[in-house]
């Protein structure tokens, strides 16, 4: 019960044809989910979210989605610009507990008749030297998703992004005004020994 115009329509847009994308032979995101009466719509959205990669943020009652990799910076900005006399939040890295460094997925299978299987799972030696030789496993349920390949491909993705874990809160001058969460940020900053370095909003409060 959304109204059409709170899905802009060339972000959506946008969303198909990065799913799209031809990856060896294939298209990059597919995906196809057996819905009962009783689900809510939101989980519905979640599980297509899951085989995709994608995110999807409301602002102001409009809904915008990103699918895929983070998209191109929309603004740039440097130390200079943030505004010092505003508290800052900077998070390295979470406690062991929220930390993985492999993960499987577990997703249906049209060769299975629609029987779950798992993907091997995906390891990383560095990371689990860096984690004090620990190997410390996810599990991602992709429901949605039928491609053995492409579970591979999102399993990738999702333990590469549980390892990007520097997270920066702060505020910055009116002329940001235009973000809106999913935009992407470029930062160039001698403090944090960033160079253009590219960041995901996940969250904007507007003051």
């Amino acid at each position: 019960q959304v109204p059409a115009g709170d899905l802009p329509l060339s972000n959506w847009i946008a969303g198909m044809n990065v799913c799209d994308v031809d990856i060896d032979g294939r298209k990059q995101f597919t995906g196809g989910y057996e819905v009962y009466v009783n689900q809510e719509p939101a989980g519905i959205a979640e599980e297509y979210m899951k085989a995709g990669l994608g995110q999807i943020a409301e602002t102001g009652g409009v809904f915008r989605t990103r699918w895929g990799a983070p998209d191109l910076p929309v603004y740039a900005f440097t130390d200079d610009d943030i505004v010092i006399s505003a508290p800052q939040q900077f998070d390295p890295f979470p406690g062991l507990q929220g930390t993985q460094n492999a993960i499987r997925v577990t997703h249906p299978s049209a060769s299975n008749l629609w029987e779950p299987v798992q993907t091997p799972l995906i390891t990383n030696a560095d990371w689990e030297a860096s984690d004090g030789g620990r190997r410390l496993t996810t599990l991602l349920s992709a429901g949605a998703c039928f491609n053995h390949a492409q579970a591979q491909q999102i399993g990738r993705a999702y333990i590469e992004d549980a390892r990007r874990f520097r997270t920066h809160t702060q505020v910055l001058p009116p002329d940001a005004q235009q973000l809106e969460p999913l935009d992407s940020v470029e930062w160039t900053s001698a403090r944090g020994g960033y160079l253009n370095k590219l960041f995901e909003l996940s969250e904007v409060e507007y003051h």
